[in-house]
């Protein structure tokens, strides 16, 4: 099983979709907690669309976003080993919303969405670790 993460920071929406058709994405699974953008195009109403006009479904996850004291505090110090481990106890929590995003993705190609186009500075990282960990036979690929 493959599983897809992203970011989509300094990418145009075409160039975004083009990534996400080239690497057969069914579903693209948004698990920013607030689902909103400087970018428009990254709107959620606006993203959900675009993803309806070009064949693929969107899924949005909000309980697996990253808190927002954590994404406060690693702005302010970028202390990414705090951040990192931090989140890992939060997801400990949300072990049945992980165990149902596995799920689909033995189903469907999917492909993890937030901001930041570097994985190692950005929760989707623990998320798919967690999915290795958990399920075995999982190869990532950050898009």
């Amino acid at each position: 099983m493959k599983l897809f993460t992203v970011g989509y920071e300094r990418r145009g929406i075409e160039e975004f979709i083009r990534i996400l058709k080239e690497n057969n994405i069914e579903i693209l699974v948004d698990i920013r907690a607030v689902p909103y953008s400087r970018n428009n195009d990254y709107a959620k109403k606006k993203l959900e669309m675009k993803m309806r006009e070009n064949g693929i479904e969107y899924l949005l996850l909000t309980e697996l976003g990253s808190p927002k004291d954590l994404r406060e505090k690693v702005k302010a110090d970028a202390d990414y080993g705090f951040f990192f481990r931090e989140y890992e106890r939060y997801l400990e929590d949300k072990t049945k919303g992980l165990a149902n995003l596995a799920a689909i993705a033995k189903e469907k190609c999917i492909c993890l969405l937030c901001y930041e186009r570097d994985i190692n500075r950005c929760h989707r990282l623990s998320i798919a670790k967690w999915l290795v960990e958990k399920n075995g036979g999982i190869e990532i690929t950050h898009l």
